[in-house]
């Protein structure tokens, strides 16, 4: 996903997560939605963060630790 594209599932994630918080409050959802939404969240973040890596890799090339981390990759998928 685009960074933008990220970025939105955020925002959507976070909006759905208060709605879920105040149904969860109120008696009308059970603790695991509740749980699933911020789930829901922290997992946009994550993908937020990817995105801006891949951004970033993009603008500035592979830095030392990231073609190490290729080898070493490359070289357990050899094992």
């Amino acid at each position: 996903a685009s960074l933008a594209q990220a970025e939105k599932e955020v925002a959507n994630a976070k909006s759905n997560l208060d709605r879920t918080r105040r149904l969860f409050e109120s008696g009308a959802v059970p603790r695991s939605k509740f749980e699933e939404a911020e789930n829901a969240v922290r997992s946009a973040e994550v993908q937020v963060d990817n995105a801006r890596r891949g951004v970033k890799l993009m603008e500035e090339g592979a830095s030392r630790e990231d073609l190490d981390m290729a080898g070493a990759n490359e070289g357990a998928a050899r094992a």
